[in-house]
């Protein structure tokens, strides 16, 4: 007597999977305004309120943070813009993995639904791990476009940290997912939000160092895939020398050498400061307005203006 064919097929396909992530691309486009603010603006809020504002009475002892290659201290709003790109990629994806997955296994149960076409069972899994790449990806990359614009990190510091947020938020996303998938309690969503996703966002060295942390609590963080993306991407930044991390300051706005360059100006018998004509727009004009400034004339002025 031979055996009754199975029901459930096994295995996967590149086509499959990629069939799958297509088909969540798809229910995206028609939901992603609600995902706005928690994806991008809730972030941003962050680096407003902690990079710019608590940041500035952190620089006031940024030596903790740590130097650049070029020796230059580490200012607290570089230490943290890189670090929430790729903690806020992660988020999204932990996010992904487990409502994302309530949703397809109990709430709207799409993927008994997939399993009834040609789609096996691995198809539905590694496109889901692939979506949740790509959600944490797309997050990761427009926060780090804005943290950019807003001069909050350079832009050469982008794609590390892009990086770390898609392989930090597959390792955790998937991690989650195959958690939840066998889990038959609803609760354990909000215990997986609760006791894995936001302690690890606080405590992973984002927004400090973890070696501030006591030891166990240390090595617990140090065992996370945020905290190797933190490191990952933060490095990308803080690694950059100082010539592509920010403009370099003009050397027209030091007062330190007011006579460095010749002053197109002259002092009158009264003592007033005029400028002359010749090269005041021509060669150096912030020569000539340091030199008013400082009051320091050339030997041999040229005629007035």
């Amino acid at each position: 007597m031979s055996a009754a064919p199975s029901s459930i097929r096994s295995g996967v396909s590149i086509a499959g999977a990629l069939r799958s992530l297509e088909s969540e691309w798809i229910t995206y486009k028609q939901a992603w305004r609600g995902t706005v603010f928690s994806t991008f603006l809730g972030p941003l809020l962050y680096l407003g309120a902690i990079g710019f504002g608590l940041g500035s009475l952190v620089d006031s002892d940024s030596a903790a943070l740590g130097t650049t290659p070029d020796g230059e201290p580490v200012s607290y709003l570089l230490f943290l813009a890189p670090a929430l790109v790729a903690a806020t990629g992660i988020q999204v994806a932990a996010g992904e993995g487990i409502f994302g997955t309530m949703a397809r296994t109990k709430w709207r149960r799409t993927w008994f639904t997939a399993v009834g076409t040609p789609l096996m069972p691995g198809d539905l899994a590694l496109g889901h791990v692939l979506w949740i790449g790509a959600r944490g990806g797309l997050a990761a990359l427009v926060y780090a476009l804005v943290a950019a614009a807003l001069g909050a990190m350079p832009l050469s510091a982008a794609p590390p940290a892009v990086g770390a947020g898609i392989l930090g938020g597959i390792a955790l996303g998937a991690v989650l997912t195959g958690w939840l998938v066998r889990s038959s309690e609803e609760h354990m969503m909000n215990a997986a939000q609760r006791f894995v996703v936001i302690p690890m966002f606080l405590f992973s060295g984002v927004f400090f160092p973890v070696d501030q942390l006591p030891g166990w609590m240390a090595f617990v963080a140090r065992l996370t895939p945020m905290w190797h993306a933190v490191v990952l991407a933060r490095e990308g930044a803080v690694g950059t020398p100082a010539s592509r991390r920010k403009a370099r300051k003009p050397e027209w706005l030091s007062t330190s050498s007011p006579s460095v360059a010749p002053m197109p100006c002259a002092t009158s018998a009264s003592g007033r400061v005029r400028v002359t004509s010749g090269s005041f727009w021509r060669s150096a004009p912030e020569a000539a307005l340091r030199g008013v400034a400082n009051r320091a004339p050339p030997a041999a002025p040229r005629a007035a203006v």
